[in-house]
């Protein structure tokens, strides 16, 4: 999923997502995407879950912008198949308790549970699933948008998916999103499926 508009100017630093980063990518993450459905299960969750099981599985594709030391952005990425279905198998008690908290701050995020639910099992697959890379969230803080830093964590990462091995890169993003739809396809991403208020993406590597 992917937030805010990316234009130009000048790319700031890129470098690999570190324990150290957590914190704040956490809370860029809430501010940003506090909406969707990871979002939802709240920050204990992605420090204490989330984030150590991405770092653990695909290190190499986790990645943060820098701007004087500070984060100001993030790209998590994965294989495109499974990814948080394997999270819910190795965490099922920490994702159920954080769910629950979910949906007793706010009563409606038990829709984006089943909504969740439904696109893990009617989602796009690639023919080849083991060559298929994925953005699972790609978001700037408000302050630093159209500075580069999404065009930059996106090269970063198309470039590990190709030294990983990987053929192709999936992402999704919301249909009343026009701007992350527009910033996709400049860069050369091809619709391949809608649904459930989405639109899915894949480019070849």
């Amino acid at each position: 999923m992917t937030q805010g508009r990316e234009m130009n100017a000048s790319a700031p630093e890129i470098r690999p997502f570190r324990p150290e980063h957590a914190d704040e990518v956490g809370g860029i993450f809430l501010r940003e995407l506090g909406r969707s459905f990871v979002g939802g299960l709240g920050k204990e969750f992605l420090k204490q879950v989330y984030f150590p099981f991405l770092l653990e599985r695909f290190g190499d594709l986790q990645l943060v912008s820098l701007s004087s030391g500070r984060v100001t952005g993030f790209l998590l990425g994965g294989r495109a198949e499974g990814v948080h279905g394997a999270i819910l198998r190795s965490h099922p008690a920490a994702f159920l308790a954080a769910a629950v908290k979910g949906v007793v701050r706010k009563p409606s995020y038990l829709r984006k549970i089943i909504e969740v639910a439904v696109i893990m099992t009617i989602g796009p697959r690639s023919e080849d699933d083991e060559a298929s890379g994925a953005v699972l969230f790609l978001a700037v803080d408000g302050s630093q948008q159209r500075t580069g830093a999404g065009t930059a964590l996106l090269d970063w990462f198309e470039t590990a998916l190709r030294n990983a091995g990987y053929r192709r890169c999936i992402v999704d993003t919301m249909l009343n999103s026009p701007d992350a739809q527009r910033f996709y396809e400049r860069r050369g991403y091809q619709e391949i499926k809608r649904g459930w208020g989405r639109v899915w993406y894949q480019k070849s590597l």
